[in-house]
């Protein structure tokens, strides 16, 4: 992998109550990779069995663009002000793909996938808030995003006659894609005597529009769409306290998961998108308990999760014994468990933090209930020495269940490494991310098909870098993080 980027930006006090910001990081993004499957088909009734190899190779790559502008103004009481933020993004990405079938040392068969993206992301908020009264706030803004982007995907298929590729139209498409949101929110937030509570409203209109040039089809979709919630906590003797909230969320899909045709994956799968995949609904529903203990600290939590319009991957095998996956929504799912979590300050060089969470699971829809009982847990540790740290970071995620199957329990964890020197403004870091092999397996089933899938990690990846701060300037990484997950989720495959 080659990750290549430099960033920067700067912060300019116009006034003691006006300030400006711009930060900015550019890059390139390169992954390289290849790997080797054997496999072997028969069928029942029958005898024969067919042995054969696939050997694939991948390759990602792109650049990618971000610009951030923030503005604050800050009025005469203490928490009144005004901010504005605006981002830019903008990335290329190509994926290629090729996979070739060998009989003993003869390809026999072989493909190749190619495909681009094209995306930008312009998003805009505004945010005032003013507190009144005594330890009472009250905070309105609003804000658009509106991303544009265009996708490409080609297959070619080896001509073994003449040993070239030729192109698959059934595979070849190119779609456009229009996606914007407006929202406005409101919160007010006060305290009575030992009781604290926050209300707040937001509201979003939402616009998409997917256009398949070649088959010349549009699929538009608008939704207005409102999102309460509700955040309580009494104060108890000893500092502790009880919470209680309630929050709607929405999880929409990704983009490449409403492409209107079929998708080459290998040689027995193939992938359709759904246009009319609706976006999921989450209600949730905690109780929780807080407990500080000198300089550590114990919270637990009841949670309930109730999820409409739920969806996931739906598999079925044609006519030609070719699955197909496409995702779809296929009801309401359910979650009820408990989740505790220990903030330790050991030493004044140590502190860790242990987490963990059991709950059960079900999924419910037409002609189908499944039910797991599962948990997970986590562990984040910092030693703190001079001018070096070391972080560590490790999970568990316990087995789960899908709509038509199962995945059995995986971990990973990540060891990082910071040494500061010359006045601080030197860094040396270096990142050891899973350590350790890990295997896992996931399997699913239905109609006529079963299929198992036993996975290896390939050992640990080892990240070693340089920076230099100029000025002491701090980069704003929250907000270019968030952007940059957004250019990493939605893209090519």
């Amino acid at each position: 992998m080659l990750f290549p980027w430099i960033n920067g930006g700067f912060t300019i006090e116009l006034t003691q109550k006006d300030k400006i910001g711009f930060d900015a990081r550019t890059g390139k993004r390169e992954t390289k990779g290849t790997f080797t499957t054997e496999a072997s088909e028969w069928s029942s009734p029958g005898k024969d069995t067919i042995n054969y190899r696939n050997e694939n190779t991948f390759q990602r790559f792109g650049p990618y663009h971000l610009f951030s502008f923030d503005y604050e103004h800050k009025f005469e009481k203490p928490g009144n002000n005004f901010i504005l933020r605006a981002n830019y993004s903008h990335k290329n990405e190509g994926y290629y793909s090729k996979t070739e079938r060998f009989d003993s040392l003869i390809c026999t068969a072989g493909w190749e996938r190619k495909q681009e993206s094209n995306l930008g992301l312009t998003n805009v908020e505004i945010n005032y808030n003013l507190p009144f009264a005594k330890d009472n706030q009250f905070e309105v803004g609003g804000g658009m995003r509106y991303d544009d982007g265009r996708h490409s995907d080609s297959l070619f298929i080896l001509d073994t006659t003449i040993n070239k590729y030729q192109v698959h139209l059934l595979y070849c498409h190119q779609t456009y894609y229009l996606k914007r949101n407006r929202w406005a929110y409101s919160t007010i937030s006060g305290a009575w005597g030992k009781f604290k509570g926050k209300i707040g409203l937001r509201t979003e209109f939402w616009e998409q529009r997917l256009i398949a040039q070649y088959e010349g089809d549009t699929y538009p979709l608008k939704m207005i769409d409102f999102f309460p919630s509700l955040h309580l906590s009494y104060q108890l003797p000893k500092e502790q306290q009880m919470m209680a909230s309630y929050s709607r969320r929405i999880n929409r899909p990704l983009i490449q998961l409403l492409y209107p045709y079929l998708f080459w994956s290998d040689p027995r799968t193939r992938t359709q998108g759904n246009p009319n995949l609706y976006p999921a609904s989450i209600h949730s529903f905690e109780i929780g308990y807080f407990l500080p203990i000198k300089e550590s600290r114990v919270s637990t939590e009841i949670f309930y999760r109730l999820t409409d319009n739920a969806s996931d991957f739906i598999a079925s095998v044609d006519s030609g014994q070719i699955m197909i996956t496409s995702p779809r929504n296929v009801g309401s799912s359910y979650a009820l468990g408990a989740e505790i979590r220990f903030d330790l300050n050991l030493f004044k060089w140590w502190r860790l933090t242990l987490g963990g969470e059991m709950f059960n699971y079900q999924i419910r829809g037409k002609d189908l209930q499944r039910r797991e009982f599962t948990y997970n847990g986590n562990i984040t540790g910092s030693f703190q020495i001079g001018n070096s740290q070391i972080d560590l970071q490790g999970f568990f995620d316990g087995p789960s269940i899908s709509a038509q199957g199962k995945r059995s329990g995986f971990s990973h964890a990540t060891l990082t490494f910071n040494h500061q020197f010359f006045g601080r403004q030197f860094n040396i870091f270096g990142e050891v991310s899973n350590p350790f092999r890990q295997k896992w397996y996931s399997s699913s089933e239905g109609k006529e098909f079963k299929t198992e899938y036993h996975s290896e990690s390939p050992g640990p990846t080892i990240t070693l870098g340089l920076t230099y701060n100029f000025n002491n300037y701090r980069f704003q990484r929250r907000r270019s993080s968030e952007i940059e997950q957004e250019l990493q989720r939605e893209g090519a495959e």
